[in-house]
């Protein structure tokens, strides 16, 4: 099995003369990373340029290889910040446009290259942002329950650094407990803490272990390292376990067509024994649209274990404003085409088939839904995924004592599992048990309490991450893909049911049809 790939929106490519594949935008704001592959000789200068019409805001910066380490080469990639000229400050919510060029060290200039998608500056993610857009009430921070818990799981040797997260509790006042993390396997820290190996070896893993803790910093949380292999290394670790963690968020995947299918039954034999064990797992359907990075093919290509039956798997969702100074929600799904940088997941499994509890909200979906793809594009009777989303654009993370921006449904994960672990310390500290295997009790929730989530009413995943395999912005964008909008609001593949609305489906857990048991058996 080859390695996973993490879900964590990073932005690899392999460039044209200028490749413009990572742009960070908001409160002010614009950073974009631009790569560059010259045959003509080396590069000592770059200059990059940002307008937005509807404020009048122009930035405009240069780099120059006297400076810079990035330059004084053939190919390289550097990261350029504007702030914008005067006073004149980059908007939120306002459609902006970029563009770049090279210097050669003979003095001329390549032609101006376009960033190809539009960019939607929007807020940057607190941790309070967070937990009021879920309705979190102020008091929930876990810590309740004496045997609650939550892991990260990590794999491709990605560690963290208990200095990094102190710093991001200091920046953000989140109050997390001075042992409140456990590790499990290797973390080398140090790697972390210096900035020239922090970024390939702990960020994705700074991540997930910064925003379980933003949301649920009281709740016992397991940073869970494994050091080979993938799935199946970690079940066999978990094989020799007495006690597993309540909930494990997991920001890794693989595309189903390079598993093959004999792998993927035996690794779902394996999800299916944590779901009888009272395990929630949450899974997340990667940051490369519908066809999981693959080029514009025939056939659509779907990610797991998000097309797992006994995992609940996660989109990403980013803030747009309802109307003119109206309140940030999250009801669009993060997208290319959208401004947020790259493209959430969700499709259908070409090998499991559609479980029972989700049969009537896709069912809908499908007879509702324009522009399909193709019926013989995707498997319409599979497991349909995802099931709800949290935001995943914008999202902040201290890594080597520095801020960086960040996103992608591998910040949705941790997001959703601190959510279900808040779930749990309420339960739990009330004579209930654990939630256990979850998506049964969430699509039943929407059925009959359909205001417990916020529905995704726009975008559409038919583009991958730029610069992963295509250049410019837009990286490869197909014909075919799923949508999100009015009429499939209750579910879509993007985002499944919606955002999930905490304390309203908390009401239903203690009051709604079946409500949990007390001291006996799990939902």
């Amino acid at each position: 099995m080859r390695q996973p790939r993490s879900h964590a929106h990073v932005g690899t490519s392999s460039p044209e003369l200028i490749d413009i594949h990572r742009i960070v935008a908001g409160d002010g704001l614009l950073n974009a990373t631009v790569c560059f592959n010259a045959t003509q000789g080396s590069v000592i200068s770059m200059q990059v340029s940002g307008l937005q019409m509807a404020t009048g805001w122009h930035g405009n910066t240069t780099l120059h290889s006297g400076a810079e380490e990035c330059l004084a080469a053939s190919a390289g990639c550097c990261t350029a910040t504007l702030l914008g000229l005067g006073s004149m400050r980059l908007a939120n919510y306002e459609e902006s446009t970029l563009r770049a060029r090279v210097g050669f060290a003979d003095g001329s200039q390549s032609e101006w290259v376009q960033y190809m998608s539009k960019i939607i500056p929007a807020p940057f993610a607190t941790p309070s942002l967070v937990r009021k857009l879920y309705h979190v009430p102020e008091h929930v921070v876990g810590g309740k329950a004496a045997n609650n818990s939550v892991a990260v799981l990590e794999f491709d040797a990605q560690y963290y650094s208990p200095g990094d997260m102190a710093a991001f509790a200091e920046l953000y006042n989140v109050p997390i407990l001075p042992k409140g993390i456990t590790v499990m396997g290797p973390n080398i820290a140090a790697h972390c803490d210096n900035a020239t190996t922090s970024s390939a070896e702990c960020g994705e893993s700074t991540l997930d272990i910064q925003w379980v803790l933003a949301v649920a910093p009281r709740v016992h949380t397991i940073f869970w390292s494994v050091p080979k292999g993938f799935l199946l290394s970690w079940f066999a670790e978990v094989a020799n376990m007495t006690s597993v963690p309540l909930v494990v968020s997991i920001s890794y995947g693989e595309p189903e067509l390079d598993l093959g299918a004999s792998a993927l039954r035996r690794l779902e034999a394996e999800f299916m024994k944590l779901a009888s064990r009272g395990v929630t797992v949450i899974s997340t359907s990667g940051d490369l649209g519908a066809s999981d990075g693959e080029s514009c093919v025939s056939r659509l290509s779907a990610d797991y274990p998000s097309t797992s039956r006994w995992t609940t798997s996660l989109g990403a969702s980013q803030l747009i404003r309802t109307s003119m100074g109206g309140a940030d929600v999250d009801n669009a799904a993060c997208s290319v085409p959208a401004g947020s940088g790259f493209t959430t997941g969700g499709m259908f499994s070409a090998v499991f088939q559609r479980p029972w509890w989700q049969h009537q909200m896709v069912e809908h979906y499908l007879m509702t839904a324009q522009d399909l793809p193709g019926p013989s594009a995707f498997n319409h009777s599979g497991r349909a995924y995802n099931d709800v989303a949290t935001l995943g654009s914008n999202i902040p993370i201290v890594l080597a004592r520095d801020v960086h921006i960040t996103g992608g449904t591998s910040a949705s994960g941790p997001i959703f599992a601190a959510l279900v672990a808040l779930w749990n310390d309420e339960l739990m500290s009330q004579g209930h048990p654990p939630l256990g295997f979850l998506n049964p009790l969430l699509y039943r929730a929407a059925l009959r309490a359909p205001r417990s989530f916020r529905g995704l009413l726009q975008g559409n995943n038919r583009c991958t991450e730029p610069g992963y395999n295509g250049t410019n912005g837009n990286g490869t964008c197909c014909e075919m893909g799923f949508a999100a909008g009015l009429r499939t609001a209750r579910w879509n593949p993007l985002g499944g049911l919606g955002a999930p609305i905490w304390d309203r489906l908390f009401d239903f857990m203690q009051h709604g049809p079946h409500p949990p048991p007390r001291n006996g058996t799990r939902l």
